[in-house]
C-alpha cells in the first residue's frame, strides 16, 4: 500500500509505502514505525482494508460482506470459555483449603482450594452463570449485539476523495488576488469579505481553503468527486472530519461550500 503525502520534509506530493494498523498509517523509517496523520495524505493507492468495516465490538476489520461479517461474529461466539473470561466471579466469604508445596528455592507453590458457585459480572452486577442470557448478555457475544461501522478513514469510507484538485491558475483566472504567505501557503481572497481563503502550496496547487466563523478559524479540504467539505486543524497532526465543527456557523459553512464548489465547475 502507498500513501501520497502532502509534505515530506521540503518535498511536495511524495508517494510513500506504508503500513495500516488500527485505522491509522504508518512509515516505517530505520525500523521505527512513524505514524502520519490523515491531513498529510492526499491519496491512497492500493489499500489493504478497502471494502472493509469495523466492529464495533472489538475494533477488528472485516470485510463488507454478509458472509465475512457472520464468520467474524460466529468466531467469536465459538470462543466462548467462561473459565477464563474477566467477568468470572465466586462466592464471596468463602474461606479456601489452603496448600503450600515448597519449591526448594525459597519460593512456594500456593493452591487454594474451595467449593463455589459460579456467577457473571458482565453486566456489572452478579448474576448466575445459568441466569445469564448468552444473546444480550455474554460478552462473547458482544460483536454480533454491536454490529458493524463505517471506518473512519476517510480513505475507507470514500475512495478516491482527493482525486481531482484546481490550480493557483483557476484563481487567477477568476480575478482573485494573492493576499500574502501564511508559513505554509499563499492566500488568495474569495471576495467573502476575507473570511474564505483559497490556500495554494509551492506546486501552485490548492490544498485547501481557509474559512473564518466569529473570529476562529478552520481549515477545510472539497472532495469534488463527492461534493463534501473535510475539517481539521491547521496542523499536521489532525485526522479529516466530515462536514464542520459542532460550533461552526452552518450559514457560513454552507456559503463556504457554495464558493469552493463553484471554483471547480468548468475547471480543466
Amino acid at each position: 500500500m502507498r500513501i501520497l503525502l502532502r509534505r515530506d520534509g521540503d518535498n511536495e506530493y511524495v508517494w510513500k509505502e506504508a503500513i495500516y494498523k488500527n485505522e491509522q498509517y504508518f512509515i516505517v523509517t530505520d525500523g521505527v514505525e512513524l505514524r502520519v496523520y490523515d491531513n498529510n495524505i492526499a491519496a491512497v493507492a492500493d489499500h489493504e482494508k478497502s471494502g472493509y468495516v469495523v466492529c464495533k465490538a472489538c475494533g477488528e476489520m472485516v470485510e463488507n460482506t454478509p458472509e465475512a461479517i457472520e464468520a467474524h461474529y460466529t468466531s467469536k461466539e465459538n470462543s466462548k470459555d467462561c473459565a477464563k473470561c474477566q467477568h468470572l466471579s465466586f462466592n464471596n466469604n468463602i474461606r479456601p483449603t489452603r496448600k503450600l508445596v515448597d519449591n526448594g528455592d525459597g519460593t512456594y507453590h500456593v493452591v487454594d482450594e474451595y467449593n463455589s458457585e459460579l456467577y457473571c459480572r458482565s453486566n456489572y452486577y452478579k448474576k448466575h452463570m445459568e441466569d445469564v442470557d448468552e444473546v444480550r448478555e455474554c460478552i462473547f457475544f458482544a460483536c454480533r449485539r454491536s454490529g458493524m461501522r463505517q471506518s473512519k478513514d476517510i480513505f475507507i469510507a470514500y475512495p478516491g476523495v482527493f482525486d481531482t484538485a484546481i490550480t493557483v491558475d483557476v484563481l487567477t483566472e477568476k480575478k482573485y488576488n494573492l493576499d500574502g504567505h501564511n508559513g505554509s501557503y499563499f492566500m488568495y481572497d474569495l471576495k467573502s469579505r476575507g473570511t474564505i481563503k483559497a490556500c495554494v502550496n509551492n506546486s501552485g496547487i490548492v490544498e485547501c481553503f481557509q474559512v473564518s466563523s466569529n473570529g476562529d478559524r478552520v481549515y477545510f479540504y472539497y472532495s469534488e468527486k463527492y461534493d463534501k467539505l473535510f475539517w481539521c486543524g491547521g496542523s499536521y497532526n489532525s485526522n479529516y472530519e466530515e462536514g464542520r465543527p459542532s460550533w461552526f456557523r452552518e450559514v457560513k459553512f454552507n456559503a463556504a461550500l457554495t464558493k469552493i464548489r463553484a471554483l471547480y465547475k468548468g475547471a480543466e
